[in-house]
């Protein structure tokens, strides 16, 4: 994923420079992963493959301010898919987490469904492994984060 494929690529729902910078812009700490998968789910797999990619390693997206996700597929992408994904990802996000979605259209996928995230806002180490506790412990007893 590039940033330019980001803003140029035809879609469901696309995606410009003032996304990117929305997300980016004074939030400090940033990573983004993609994943990808194809079949039947492809688009839930595809974004838990994104959200557990090892560049998030360290990092916990549940303290993320800002999230840019970008789906990618063939022209056959469908808006149920792009729900699910979407879905997947704010159900491992804080409810106060911003969210900027798009679905662009890629001919070079094939059968694969590509979910790229741009996480910015992270807090830093120490923040993390305190909050990441904490969220355990809160879905161990049943509650949410």
């Amino acid at each position: 994923m590039s940033m330019v494929d980001l803003m140029w690529s035809d879609g469901l729902i696309n995606l410009d420079f003032a996304d990117v910078q929305a997300v980016m812009k004074n939030m400090g700490r940033a990573i983004i992963a993609s994943g990808a998968a194809a079949g039947s789910g492809r688009a839930k797999e595809a974004a838990r493959a994104a959200i557990d990619n090892p560049l998030f390693r360290g990092a916990c997206l549940e303290t993320a301010r800002t999230l840019l996700v970008s789906m990618s597929a063939t022209r056959e992408l469908t808006l149920f898919e792009v729900d699910e994904a979407a879905t997947y990802i704010r159900d491992h996000v804080s409810s106060d987490t911003d969210m900027i979605l798009g679905a662009n259209f890629n001919p070079t996928l094939g059968e694969n469904l590509r979910v790229s995230v741009i996480a910015a806002g992270l807090n830093s180490p120490a923040d993390v492994v305190v909050l990441a506790e904490h969220l355990q412990k809160q879905r161990a007893l049943g509650g949410a984060p």
